[in-house]
């Protein structure tokens, strides 16, 4: 127990003070002992990761690489000569190997760097047609049922209940390709003193990488590895392989490497283009913007310009729709003007149906924005469209976590 609260405290940050109390109190053990034990679980890492590169599964498909930039600082309290505070920029990630049963079904000869070169060849001369990525009839069939269980779901949280528990009312929508429900296998990568800032520092990443893998440069320069990351990080990609071009070794062109933004940065980037378009004007009292909601909910929230905090973004977006739909069912019972009941009142699963139907009709239906449009009332229209808007990004994060991936696609492509 003392080794494993060493452990944690050297983690949280626990100061050695601190640590010298617990330990003569014998909760922990001394500061050193922990930096061993951190040393040994490090070799123990360091020769699991060697062995899942040169394992069998590996040979058929090399596990994909997730990194991400992290930067921290030592604060230095009293500063002086040669002592001051000091930032470190470092890259962290993690290995994730999909289970062998998800190769069995596909063909191995597709799974190669060969076959990766073969298909971008062909992909210069594929036409692209908008219908590729707008919605389909299935697609606006699954968005129509997703507003309707975003409605049922607030009209239960908020109004009322059923009195009726042998009729469920869906408060999501249906499912459309899940995942099997299975522990990721993740493996820790060991933090690197290099930032994926920049082309220089991303070429140290990936000599960090190739270190950390057991593999020499020529065989790791033959696989297709794939690796994830934000926006910035697969450009800095993707300007280092140009700067190599022409490239004399394979080694060295970087072609084997095929990066793609990863499912959660990709969210944030789209969530935050979103909340800043419906964010409104701040100078403005009689903007009707998305920051007027957080304001009216007594929540305090800065314009989210920099990306420090996606929960924290997402969670807002989330209370903002919420309370949008709320207002617009209260309009339709009529009870816009009447405070929420402490209590909430039991209703059949019928009239919770009704006043759902009838609230998509008049507020989130394609008739509703083309009658809002026709009749230029702009308040209403902004109002329409961040609700459909927010109803994606809602919508695309529990799909996420509910790992369904064809309500995530269809979220997409909307």
């Amino acid at each position: 127990m003392q080794l494993t609260n060493g452990l944690l405290f050297i983690a949280c940050g626990v100061t050695e003070r601190v640590n010298k109390y617990l330990n003569y109190v014998g909760l922990s053990c001394s500061r050193k002992t922990a930096h061993i034990g951190l040393a040994t679980l490090g070799k123990e890492f360091e020769k699991k990761l060697r062995d899942l590169f040169g394992n069998d599964d590996s040979k058929v498909f090399l596990p994909s690489i997730c990194i991400d930039n992290l930067d921290f600082q030592q604060s230095i309290h009293t500063k002086s000569v040669g002592r001051s505070s000091t930032m470190f920029h470092g890259t962290w990630g993690y290995i994730h190997r999909l289970p062998r049963e998800f190769f069995d079904g596909l063909d191995h000869s597709q799974l190669t760097l060969s076959a990766l070169k073969h298909a971008l060849k062909e992909g210069i001369s594929l036409e692209v047609h908008p219908r590729h990525f707008g919605p389909t009839s299935a697609s606006e069939d699954h968005f129509k049922s997703t507003l309707k269980s975003q409605l049922t779901r607030v009209l239960l949280s908020y109004i009322a209940s059923s009195n009726d528990k042998k009729h469920p009312l869906p408060t999501h929508p249906p499912p459309v390709k899940p995942i099997k429900t299975k522990k990721a296998d993740l493996t820790m990568l060991k933090l690197m003193m290099a930032s994926d800032n920049s082309s220089e520092g991303i070429g140290d990443v990936l000599s960090g990488l190739i270190q950390q893998s057991g593999m020499n440069a020529k065989d790791f320069s033959t696989r297709l590895q794939v690796l994830e990351g934000d926006l910035g990080t697969c450009m800095n990609i993707l300007s280092l392989c140009e700067l190599r071009i022409p490239a004399g070794y394979s080694t060295t062109s970087l072609a084997h490497i095929l990066s793609i933004p990863g499912g959660a940065h990709t969210m944030w980037n789209f969530a935050q283009s979103i909340f800043l378009h419906h964010w409104g004007d701040q100078t403005n009292r009689k903007d009707t913007g998305a920051w007027r909601i957080l304001k009216a909910l007594g929540i305090p929230a800065d314009k989210p310009v920099t990306k420090r905090d996606f929960t924290l973004m997402i969670t807002n977006m989330e209370k903002i729709h919420e309370a949008d739909l709320l207002y617009c069912i209260l309009v339709v019972m009529g009870k816009e003007d009447e405070t929420l009941p402490e209590e909430l009142p039991a209703m059949s699963p019928s009239s919770i149906e009704d006043i759902v139907k009838r609230t998509y009709e008049r507020f989130l239906s394609g008739d509703a924005l083309d009658a809002a449009t026709d009749k230029k009332q702009d308040k209403l229209i902004n109002l329409l469209l961040r609700l459909r808007d927010f109803a994606t990004v809602i919508e695309t994060n529990r799909a996420t976590k509910a790992g369904d991936t064809g309500r995530l696609m269809y979220m997409w492509k909307r």
